[in-house]
């Protein structure tokens, strides 16, 4: 039964903990609107040895000092740095996030989001090599929304390398099929890479679907044929 659900019950007599036990404790505090006093019973828990991290991280997503003593008490657990990653990436400590994400993803390779969110870290810090390929991991694993092998072949295009653009955003246009933004990408990439007449479908595409640039560029390469 969910935190909420127990908060819900008829008559459910929360004004006070029902045990000693902390995980009640919080549940009763969490019913009562007693942050501070959820926070404490949380930490006590979490010093029984309870580990329901995922609930924890539902509940407070937003409790910097309980993630820390998550991943203090289970450094094993991807949840618990997950958890302090997300906190230390609100608070603005880019460095400290990417610690706690580059941990927890060790423990947890496949988590194809959170490797997306890395990339971001790391494109904040203007390391755009290192943002590759923490994108390239999240298109791999197939991140939530698919934008780690779009973003993926974004920074290769901009940079240049064409061959590693294509293969990312052909993979981004088989995922999103139809998306505007992928098949203009990798059309770009195609002719800057000396592949005008590759382009040529997603061209179309684009252009039948009111993309004025897509239309001007397949007059041009009109124009341009032998």
């Amino acid at each position: 039964m969910g935190l909420l659900a127990l908060c819900l019950q008829p008559g459910a007599p929360y004004a006070q903990p029902l045990t000693h036990d902390a995980w009640w404790q919080a549940i009763a505090a969490g019913c009562r609107g007693d942050l501070a006093g959820e926070q404490r019973a949380f930490a006590a828990a979490l010093a029984q040895g309870i580990r329901r991290i995922d609930v924890m991280r539902a509940v407070l997503p937003q409790a910097t000092s309980l993630a820390r003593l998550a991943v203090q008490r289970f450094p094993g657990s991807p949840n618990a740095q997950f958890w302090l990653g997300e906190n230390l990436a609100a608070a603005g400590d880019t460095s400290g996030a990417i610690q706690a994400y580059q941990q927890a993803l060790q423990l947890r390779p496949s988590a194809g989001t959170q490797w997306r969110i890395l990339g971001d870290l790391y494109q904040k810090q203007g390391d755009w090599q290192k943002a590759a390929q923490a994108y390239d991991q999240a298109c791999l694993w197939v991140d939530s929304g698919h934008n780690g092998c779009y973003k993926a072949g974004l920074l290769y295009y901009q940079h240049q390398l064409y061959n590693l653009a294509i293969q990312r955003l052909q993979r981004t246009v088989g995922q999103e099929r139809y998306w505007a933004p992928g098949y203009k990408a990798l059309a770009n990439a195609l002719i800057d890479a000396g592949r005008a007449q590759d382009a040529r479908p997603y061209l179309e595409y684009l252009a039948k679907n009111g993309d004025s640039q897509a239309q001007k560029t397949l007059q041009e390469l009109q124009a341009n044929q032998p």
